[in-house]
Parts: C-alpha cells; sequence; structure tokens
C-alpha cells in the first residue's frame, strides 16, 4: 500500500464501504455513523462516504440529516461514480450503468431480449 503521503489513510480504509453497508444492513447504524463522519474528517472529499451517511441517516428516518449531508455534497460539488455491471454472452460482453434507468422501457426491453436470446438454456421449458 505503499508509501505515498497522500494516500497515508487508504491501507485503513480501503474496505470502508462495504463496512458502511454492513453497518446498515445489519442495523449498527451508530457504528456506521461514527466511522462515516470519522472517516469525512480524514477524507472529507470522499463522495461516497457522504453517501453512505446520508443512507445510515436515512435508514432511520432521520431526513434532515439525510438533507444536511446531500446539501455538503452539492455545496462541494461531490459527485459518485456511475456503477457498471457486465455481463458476457457468447463472446459479447453488454455493459449496464445506472444512467439506464432513464433510457426508455422498449430500450430495456430490448437488451434484456438480446440477452436471453444469447443465452444456452439447459431447461426444456425455457426453449423456444
Amino acid at each position: 500500500m505503499g508509501s505515498d503521503p497522500d494516500n497515508a489513510h487508504a491501507p485503513k480504509w480501503c474496505h470502508m464501504g462495504s463496512l458502511l453497508a454492513s453497518c446498515r444492513v445489519h442495523g449498527s447504524i451508530s457504528i456506521g455513523m461514527q466511522a462515516a463522519e470519522h472517516r469525512l474528517k480524514l477524507e472529507p472529499s470522499c463522495a461516497a462516504t457522504h453517501v453512505q451517511l446520508a443512507n445510515l441517516y436515512g435508514s432511520i428516518g432521520c431526513w434532515d440529516d439525510v438533507a444536511r449531508v446531500r446539501k455538503v455534497m452539492k455545496e462541494r460539488g461531490l459527485k459518485t461514480n456511475i456503477g457498471c455491471s457486465w455481463i458476457e454472452v457468447g463472446n459479447k460482453v453488454y455493459t449496464f450503468t445506472a444512467e439506464n434507468r432513464s433510457k426508455s422501457q422498449s430500450h430495456m426491453d430490448h437488451k434484456y431480449d438480446v440477452l436471453i436470446d444469447g443465452l444456452d438454456w439447459d431447461d426444456p421449458e425455457h426453449i423456444s
């Protein structure tokens, strides 16, 4: 994890996103909020930690705190990276990003049909 002074905290915090999500899922909200607040003191420009903190607040109905965290993100110009998944069918790779939600239903139906047509089903129920 090197000796790069700009990355001094990276080894300690490399799994923070998983920790914060686990805290929310398993109901350890106060631990997650403390960890997120501490990380933001060390890395105030980490958009992902802001989002996780807002999600933790939202999970317990603290909507004023959610709004506060989102406002800070907006004021600082913090944005998260678009999530991306991919699947390979045959020799072709299909990507899906978070921004695909805004695409028309017919566009997504077409992608679904292309993927289904490319699958090799072993189950006779799935053969056309």
